[in-house]
């Protein structure tokens, strides 16, 4: 190596050319990730918590028996969405018991709600899914990566 000192020398440090492609390539990449920073803190969807419910008969009416998690609770006041449709349901009780699945409390709730004939077969299992809130990408990657951090600590 040759010793340059920018004091004396400082022609050298001005006339050095850098290649374009690679000053291109570095801008672009700044471009994208300030584009998915900008996304990431304003988009907004709405969250939504899937579960299975199963038909049963109680009484000549029919209800639907399904298990929510106990952190999730709340969220059978919220909208409940079936068949891609916003519906109006009632809650018929909420048991008090409870079982562990992965660590988890999973209470038995049952709803009542106007089903279609065709749904209308006792022990039908039919998809639900609950709308949580309003949240961004960003609010959820680091909700996703403190409870992931925290489970391997």
């Amino acid at each position: 190596m040759y010793d340059v000192d920018i004091f004396k020398n400082y022609n050298v440090i001005l006339n050095k050319t850098n290649k374009k492609y690679i000053l291109i390539y570095i801008t672009i990449i700044m471009m994208l990730i300030i584009i998915f920073i900008y996304i990431s803190l304003n988009y907004k969807y709405e969250k939504k918590y899937y579960t299975t419910g199963q038909v049963i008969i109680y009484d000549n009416k029919y209800y639907i028996k399904t298990y929510i998690e106990e952190d999730k609770i709340n969220i059978i006041y919220n909208n409940l969405i079936f068949d891609n449709d916003n519906t109006k349901y009632k809650i018929k009780s909420l048991g008090d018991e409870y079982f562990i699945f992965n660590n988890k409390k999973y209470y038995e709730v049952n709803l009542l709600f106007d089903l279609d004939y065709k749904y209308l077969i006792n022990n039908n299992i039919l998809e639900l899914y609950f709308i949580e809130e309003k949240t961004t990408l960003f609010k959820s990657f680091i909700k996703f990566f403190c409870l992931n951090n925290s489970k391997i600590l």
